[in-house]
């Protein structure tokens, strides 16, 4: 069954603690923006909170076009969950595809987008259990080759 058929992603979501993440792969390389909050800054990939009354995939569009400026998007895989920042905060990881250059489109949150070798991450990766979910969509890439 195709991921974004998956009835429990074309669900309207009706809490405000559900987050999604985009681990976008190219030549190997994984895709993160350099986020800044108020007191500190770190490395992390296009994503955010799904909003009420929106599904996951219809969150995993808008925040790829709202962060990276680009409309169309394949999404590969759907890698696993884990609990966010935030208290009951939920993170669904997808793998996904995509043919257009990313943009800064949100200079306000994000001084940078950079593509990296899995084998040199920046130190000031937003989570390290994050590199779970690159393994998966890394090993997803070579084998849909």
């Amino acid at each position: 069954m195709s991921i974004i058929n998956r009835q429990e992603f074309n669900i309207p979501v009706i809490t405000d603690n559900i987050c999604v993440a985009t681990i976008i792969l190219k030549n190997s390389q994984i895709l993160m923006g350099h986020r800044h909050y108020q007191n500190f800054s770190v490395w992390n990939f296009p994503g955010g909170r799904v909003e009420s009354g929106e599904t996951i995939i219809e969150a995993l569009h808008r925040e790829i076009k709202e962060e990276i400026g680009i409309q169309k998007i394949s999404i590969e895989k759907y890698l696993g969950q884990k609990k966010g920042s935030y208290q009951n905060d939920v993170v669904y990881f997808f793998h996904c595809l995509i043919s257009e250059q990313p943009k800064l489109m949100e200079p306000e949150k994000f001084s940078e987008w950079r593509w990296f070798d899995f084998n040199n991450l920046p130190i000031d990766i937003i989570s390290l259990e994050d590199k779970k979910f690159i393994e998966k969509a890394l090993k997803n890439n070579f084998s849909a080759k």
